[in-house]
């Protein structure tokens, strides 16, 4: 509250931005994850009656990445518009996977689990082009949609991708997470989101392959 009490004295877009960051700051210290961060941010401006500069949201975002970068190491792996895993980490998850089998001298990590592609509506440029308002609520529809599961959730270009224990209602959250993301695009029905599903290939070397074209 005295952030908002400061920041209220200030009528300019630069003028705001030492509280930004002072928030972002702040978040990622205590721990804060990176879509719960942003959501504090929108309700930040929502307390100043305003609506939030996009250079504001971009310093705070920074500001946020560079202090949890130093706090919690499992917060670098988080994306901090849309609060999925980046696609850094979402490889090397998937490539950690094959140094289990070997270390185990089976298939069980990799037979145990399977990659789900959502692909959003035809033109979309990609997640990252969007509006940071619609990237928030866009995670956030995700990782509701996967609550309480081992999904490893991430996006490239115009694609959400899904690391996912082959479960009894993997496939019912595939169905709502695209439900959701159809609403949030308020598509026609026949031109939502497409669901594709792939069984990780049986050595690394292919992992390459599948991973390329993911991003198409």
């Amino acid at each position: 509250m005295d952030l908002v009490r400061s920041a209220s004295r200030s009528a300019s877009a630069a003028g705001l931005e030492p509280s930004v960051r002072a928030l972002g700051r702040a978040r990622a210290e205590q721990g804060v994850g990176a879509a719960e961060a942003v959501m504090d941010l929108f309700a930040f401006f929502g307390a100043l009656g305003m609506a939030a500069p996009a250079q504001l949201v971009a310093a705070f975002a920074e500001t946020w990445a560079e202090f949890a970068d130093g706090c919690c190491p499992g917060i670098s792996c988080v994306d901090p518009a849309t609060g999925l895993s980046t696609w850094a980490h979402f490889r090397a998850r998937i490539y950690e996977l094959y140094s289990e089998d070997d270390a185990a001298g089976d298939g069980a990590a990799t037979d145990a689990r399977l990659v789900a592609v959502l692909r959003l509506p035809e033109g979309t440029a990609s997640v990252a082009s969007l509006p940071w308002e619609v990237q928030v609520t866009l995670g956030r529809e995700v990782l509701d949609a996967f609550a309480g599961s081992a999904a490893v959730l991430s996006h490239t270009g115009a694609t959400i991708a899904s690391l996912m224990p082959r479960a009894k209602g993997a496939f019912a959250r595939l169905h709502d997470a695209a439900a959701r993301l159809d609403r949030l695009f308020r598509v026609e029905k026949g031109r939502g989101c497409r669901l594709d599903v792939e069984p990780l290939p049986r050595t690394a070397n292919g992992v390459a392959l599948l991973l390329e074209s993911l991003r198409r």
